[in-house]
């Protein structure tokens, strides 16, 4: 794994546990872990979870 893979993946597990704990909307966490728009934290958190993450908070 590159060290931008690492990084990348790290921001995103971080968003997963923000989102479980539903303390921000989803546009304020995306910003947070790097994405200027949800539109693509959507795309990335799919490549690396394989479901969007509307998904994810009806799953967890």
């Amino acid at each position: 794994m590159t060290v931008i893979g690492f990084v990348k993946d790290f921001r995103l597990k971080k968003a997963a546990q923000l989102l479980v704990k539903n303390q921000l909307n989803v546009t304020k966490i995306a910003y947070m872990v790097g994405h200027s728009e949800r539109r693509y934290f959507n795309d990335d958190f799919k490549k690396r979870f394989g479901h969007s993450y509307k998904k994810r908070s009806i799953i967890l």
